[in-house]
């Protein structure tokens, strides 16, 4: 099934900000349609000698640090291209264990967790719970560092480390056709979007 990551994530991301406004607080998006925020200059942020996919994520980093956001979520769908494909599936959410502020992202982490799988079961799905996962855990060949570039601390490849806490959300994976069909479906946008921002209400509320 052909879906589009970056349609379903912005699509989710729109319904988030319009429950977390709704519960008082106030929300930054990164972007609000399908445009990068590195396109006009395109800065080598990291000089690496490349303008790429990477600084686009380090100017995402640059502009929630000026905003002086108190928490990040950065909402991703997985995907898998090796042998069975079609077979791997579930739900990950990542933190960074080696930040000065990683206990309240490890405590966000298992909030957002919780509620997505919630979500899940309720739109008639029970995902595969692949866990509350420290970012280093991802090995992709070929890539530089370890840690993933939104939440990691500060290297030469993380050349605008974030400053808050935050985590990174794998709801489903996109090469998953059941998973892929669940994600453009309305009712579970709504409830993921739902679930999202209770975690982020709990997390405020201090639970």
């Amino acid at each position: 099934m052909d879906v589009s990551e970056k349609e379903v994530n912005l699509a989710i991301c729109l319904k988030i900000a319009e429950r977390v406004r709704a519960l008082g607080y106030r929300v930054l998006l990164t972007r609000d349609g399908d445009y990068r925020i590195n396109s006009e200059e395109r800065l080598d942020l990291n000089e690496d000698g490349e303008v790429d996919s990477a600084d686009e994520v380090l100017a995402r980093a640059d502009l929630v640090n000026e905003a002086g956001v108190d928490l990040l979520l950065s909402i991703h769908q997985n995907a898998f291209y090796g042998e069975g494909a079609e077979d791997v599936g579930g739900t990950e959410t990542l933190y960074c264990a080696e930040r000065p502020f990683a206990e309240a992202s490890y405590r966000f982490a298992c909030l957002v967790h919780e509620e997505v799988l919630r979500a899940l079961r309720e739109s008639g799905y029970e995902p595969r719970d692949r866990g509350v996962l420290r970012d280093e855990h991802i090995n992709v060949p070929g890539a530089k560092g370890k840690h993933l570039l939104l939440l990691g601390p500060k290297t030469d490849r993380i050349a605008i480390p974030s400053e808050m806490p935050g985590v990174l959300s794998e709801t489903l994976f996109v090469t998953n056709d059941t998973e892929a069909e669940l994600l453009q479906r309305l009712d579970a946008q709504d409830a993921l979007a739902a679930g999202y921002a209770k975690a982020v209400d709990a997390y405020f509320r201090g639970e």
